[in-house]
C-alpha cells in the first residue's frame, strides 16, 4: 500500500509541478502575444525533448522537456534578433514595445502563479469536503474488542455494562487536554501544543514510577488514523499545585475542553512535563514490551443545558515486539462538510495566509541563519507532499500545491539576476533614469526656446535666409517620417502627391507607409534612451543563473542527506 502511494504522488508531483511551470510561462507567453511581440518558442521542462509541435503557418514551436523542473518563452528582442533567419519587423520585439508592456510581460508569470494559488484554494475548498471540526482531545470509541482490553475502570477492573453502554452511546468522548506555554530564550511566550497535546491526567505509571506525563504527538498526527496509541509520548514529568509559583521559563497552564480555554481550579493538581535546556520536553525513550498505566479522565460531549458525564478510567498504552503500540481501539472525532459559498471567503483567506507566510520565511532568509535549515528542493517537496498524502484528506494535498504555486510566484518577485524580478528591476531603473533624463532635456529645452525666440525676433528680417545644409529627420507620426535636406525656417507647404510620396517643397519628402526607414523608428527611439549596457546584463544574468544552478544542486544534496 505504501508503495502505491509513493507512486501515486510521483505521478501526481510531475502533473502538479508541470502545471505550475506551464501556467508561468503561459502568462509570458499570453501578455506577449497580446502586445504582438515575435515567439518562437514555448518550451516546459529542460532535457531531451519529448514532444514538439508547430501549427502549420504558425510561429511559435511549442515543446515538452524530459524534466519539467523549468521552462522559458523566447521573445525576438530578449538575445537581438530572430532565430532562422526569420525577417521580423522591429515593431514586433521586446525593443520595440513600450516598457509599460514589457513590465507586463515579465510580471505575467508571477501574476499568472498567484492567480492560480487562489484557484487551487478554491477547488480544494469548493469540491472536496473540507473539516469544519477537528478533536485530537475528543475521542470516538472504534474498536469494542481492542478498547475492552485496554481500558479499565478507576479501580482497574473490566468496565461494567453499564460503562461500555456509555461509550457506545457517546461515541464523541473528551480526554481532557491541558496546554502549557513556556518563556523562550527572548522572553517570548512558546505554547507547547502546536507540537504536543499534553494529556491531563491524574498518574502516569512507567516501571514503577509515576512522576510521568502522556502527551499526543499531533505534529506528526495522521488523519486517517483511526488509533491514536500510535502518537502518544511519555515524558519525565513532576507535580504541581494550581496556584503555586510555576518553575524558571514556565508561563501558564490551562486546559482545553470542546476548543474552549478553561482555566485550573486553585489547589487542582497536575503532572507537568520537565523541559531540557532548548524549552524542548524531556522524552523517555521507550522500547518493545513496555508498559504505561494512565489513569485518563473522560469527559461526555457537552450539550447546552446539560451536565457533562465524565468517567475516570486506566488506559494501558503497551509497545509490542516490533516496538509499536497496541491498538487501542479508540482515535480522533473529524467532521467534514462543503463548504459552499463560503469557498470564495477561504479560498481568499488561504491565498493571504499562505502569502504572508512564505513572504515572511523568505524575509528570515536574509537576516535569519537558520532559516536556511528549511529551505527545501524537488525531493524535500516529493517528501512532504508525499506525507501530505498520506496522511490528510485530499484537500489538503491540494492546499500545499496552491502554498507552493505562491512559493514560485514570491521567488520569482525577488530581484536576482537570472529571475523575473531582475528584469522587471532594470527596466524601472532604467525607466526612472530616463525620466529625470527626459525631464531635464525638457527644462532646458523650454530655456532654449526663449532664446531662439529672441534670436528669431531680431533677425525677423533675415527668415529668408538658408541655413547650412543639414539632414534632419522628424517624427510626424508612429508610419510617418519628414526628411528635409538644405530647409529654411519657412513653414513647409506641401505642392504635390504621386506614388505614395508628398513633395513639400523642393529640398524636402514626406514618406508615407511602410518604409525600410520608418521600420528603423522604434530603434531610433529605443537607442536614443539610456539603457544598462548589454554585456554588462548578460554577465549579471549568467553570474545569476550559475549561483542559482549552484544553490539548487546544494539544496538537492542537502534534501538526500535528510533522507538518512
Amino acid at each position: 500500500m505504501e508503495i502505491l502511494t509513493t507512486i501515486l504522488s510521483l505521478i501526481l508531483f510531475f502533473i502538479a509541478l508541470g502545471v505550475l511551470v506551464s501556467i508561468h510561462e503561459l502568462g509570458h507567453l499570453i501578455a506577449a502575444k497580446s502586445f504582438n511581440v515575435y515567439c518562437s518558442d514555448y518550451s516546459i521542462g529542460f532535457g531531451p525533448k519529448i514532444f514538439k509541435h508547430k501549427r502549420k503557418n504558425g510561429e511559435t514551436t511549442f515543446s515538452i522537456g524530459l524534466l519539467p523542473l523549468g521552462g522559458y518563452v523566447s521573445m525576438y528582442g530578449e538575445e537581438g534578433e530572430a532565430k532562422d533567419g526569420v525577417n521580423i519587423p522591429r515593431s514586433r520585439s521586446l525593443e520595440g514595445i513600450k516598457r509599460w508592456k514589457r513590465i507586463i510581460i515579465m510580471a505575467a508569470g508571477i501574476i499568472m502563479n498567484f492567480v492560480l494559488a487562489y484557484v487551487i484554494f478554491f477547488i480544494s475548498a469548493a469540491c472536496f469536503p473540507n473539516i469544519n471540526n477537528f478533536y485530537i482531545n475528543v475521542v470516538g470509541i472504534n474498536d469494542e474488542t481492542n478498547f475492552k482490553n485496554h481500558v479499565k475502570d478507576e479501580n482497574n477492573d473490566e468496565l461494567s455494562n453499564e460503562l461500555l453502554t456509555f461509550f457506545e452511546t457517546n461515541p464523541a468522548l473528551n480526554v481532557d487536554v491541558l496546554t502549557m506555554e513556556v518563556l523562550d530564550s527572548t522572553g517570548a511566550v512558546k505554547t507547547v501544543s502546536p507540537q504536543y497535546y499534553i494529556i491531563n491526567s491524574s498518574s502516569v505509571t512507567y516501571k514503577g514510577k509515576s512522576d510521568y506525563v502522556l502527551a499526543f504527538d499531533v505534529a506528526n498526527f495522521n488523519y486517517n488514523d483511526t488509533d491514536l496509541a500510535q502518537y502518544i509520548r511519555l515524558f519525565e514529568g513532576f507535580t504541581y499545585t494550581v496556584g503555586d509559583d510555576l518553575p524558571t521559563n514556565y508561563q501558564n497552564v490551562y486546559h482545553v475542553v470542546n476548543n474552549e480555554i478553561v482555566p485550573f481550579n486553585e489547589g487542582e493538581t497536575l503532572n507537568l512535563p520537565l523541559l531540557n535546556e532548548d524549552l524542548s520536553l524531556k522524552e523517555v525513550s521507550l522500547n518493545s514490551n513496555d508498559e504505561i498505566k494512565a489513569l485518563l479522565t473522560f469527559r461526555g460531549e457537552r450539550k447546552e443545558n446539560e451536565e457533562v458525564n465524565e468517567n475516570k478510567v486506566n488506559v494501558t498504552f503497551k509497545k509490542d515486539a516490533t516496538n509499536n503500540f497496541e491498538r487501542i481501539g479508540f482515535g480522533p472525532v473529524v467532521n467534514y462538510s462543503y463548504l459552499g459559498w463560503d469557498s470564495f471567503r477561504v479560498a481568499g483567506e488561504n491565498w493571504v495566509e499562505s502569502t504572508t507566510l512564505i513572504s515572511n520565511a523568505i524575509i528570515d532568509l536574509f537576516s535569519k541563519s537558520e532559516a536556511w535549515n528549511n529551505v527545501g528542493g524537488p525531493i524535500a517537496i516529493f517528501t512532504q507532499t508525499t506525507t501530505i498524502l498520506s496522511n490528510s484528506p485530499f484537500y489538503v494535498y491540494l492546499n500545499s500545491w496552491g502554498m507552493i504555486s505562491v512559493n514560485l510566484a514570491l521567488f520569482n518577485l525577488l530581484p536576482f539576476p537570472g529571475l523575473d524580478g531582475w528584469q522587471i528591476l532594470v527596466e524601472i531603473v532604467e525607466g526612472i533614469v530616463n525620466g529625470l533624463y527626459k525631464l531635464h532635456k525638457k527644462i532646458k529645452g523650454k530655456s532654449n526656446k526663449k532664446e531662439e525666440v529672441k534670436e528669431n525676433n531680431e533677425n525677423n528680417n533675415d527668415k529668408n535666409k538658408n541655413v547650412s545644409e543639414k539632414e534632419v529627420i522628424t517624427s510626424i507620426n508612429d508610419d510617418t517620417l519628414v526628411k528635409e535636406n538644405n530647409v529654411s525656417n519657412e513653414e513647409h507647404i506641401v505642392s504635390e502627391v504621386k506614388d505614395d510620396k508628398v513633395s513639400i517643397n523642393k529640398n524636402t519628402t514626406l514618406v508615407v507607409g511602410n518604409n525600410e526607414e520608418s521600420n528603423q523608428k522604434e530603434k531610433i527611439a529605443y537607442d536614443d534612451e539610456w539603457h544598462i549596457p548589454q554585456k554588462i546584463k548578460n554577465i549579471m544574468s549568467t553570474i545569476g543563473l550559475v549561483l542559482l544552478f549552484a544553490l539548487f544542486f546544494v539544496i538537492i544534496i542537502k534534501d538526500v542527506i535528510g533522507l538518512f
